[in-house]
Order: structure tokens, then sequence, then C-alpha cells
């Protein structure tokens, strides 16, 4: 099994890593408030949501749903600017 390091480095050069990479959390792969207060929901966890984005109403995914579908990114901020978790 490749770590999600060594996949995204295969994805990107055009390589055929074990399975595609996950991207999930970004400004641009952002998944918005009401559709992940559903995902936590079905994943039975319980956690509060965090918005990242106000205009787009982005949530920011908590480790613990990136970590439960496999996501191989993790979205770097440049401030810290969002509640402590």
């Amino acid at each position: 099994m490749m770590t999600s390091r060594e996949r995204l480095l295969l994805a990107l050069n055009h390589r055929e890593p074990d399975r595609v990479p996950i991207d999930l959390g970004g400004n641009q792969s952002g998944i918005h408030r009401f559709a992940y207060q559903r995902l936590v929901d079905l994943l039975g966890l319980k956690e509060e949501i965090v918005i990242m984005d106000l205009v787009q109403q982005l949530a920011l995914p908590s480790e613990a749903v990136l970590e439960r579908l496999h996501v191989d990114t993790r979205y770097v901020r440049a401030s810290v600017s969002l509640p402590p978790r």
C-alpha cells in the first residue's frame, strides 16, 4: 500500500498509483456545510462544524472525517483566523 505522498506524486507525474488520490477540504474541493453535516451524521460522528469560507459556506473537514474517507490531502492555511478545535 502506498502512502498518500507517494500516491499524489505518482499521479502528478502522470504515473499510475494504487488508487486515485482523494482530495477534500480546500477552497476548490470543499464541501458545503449542509452536505458536511449530512456526511458527519451518516458516519455517526458528533462534532461541531467549523466554517472555513463564509461566502461559500464551506465546512472545514475534521481529521476524523478525512481519515475515515482515506483523503490523501490536507488543506494548508496561510493565516490562523479559524477558531481552535
